[in-house]
Order: C-alpha cells, then structure tokens, then sequence
C-alpha cells in the first residue's frame, strides 16, 4: 500500500530519526551565541519520498534552553510524494 517515508536534513545531511545529537555537520549545532540582541537562523529541510501524503505537525522546542529558540517558518501541513518543505 502507499505510504509516506520522512527524511529531515541540515545543512544537506541526514539527520536520523530519534536523534539526540548535536553536531555542525547537520546545522544542529548553534554554537555560543548571545542570548540578547544576536540570532542565528538554520533552515531544516523534511522530504517525503514515499508513495503518499506526508502529513507533518508542528516543530517542537524542548530542553532547558528551549525558551531561546524558535521556528519563524512553520512546516506545511502535508507533503506530497517526491516533494519536501523547509522550516
């Protein structure tokens, strides 16, 4: 049957399911920055080669330092087969 099949990546590289793991490689590493006055934009992309719909929630923020990030681009809400969106 058709399915989706979700694939994130940073900076062009895989960042693989269930992830825990920063690293500058992926663009999942922030680095220092100064919490007032400086920010730092990283753009993820989420592709969808399956055979269906992908259909994606909201980005979630976690962890302690949480409250310094967010998304200022939301995802779409369903990714076609063959197509991919960034946030």
């Amino acid at each position: 049957p058709p399915a989706p099949e979700i694939a994130v990546t940073g900076n062009g590289t895989n960042i693989p399911d269930n992830n825990v793991f920063i690293a500058t490689a992926d663009d999942t590493d922030f680095g220092s920055v100064p919490v007032q006055g400086v920010s730092v934009t990283h753009t993820f992309t989420v592709a969808n080669s399956g055979t269906a719909n992908l259909t994606l929630g909201a980005v979630g923020l976690s962890g302690a330092g949480a409250g310094h990030f967010s998304v200022t681009q939301p995802l779409t809400s369903t990714v076609a087969p063959s197509s991919s969106t960034t946030f």
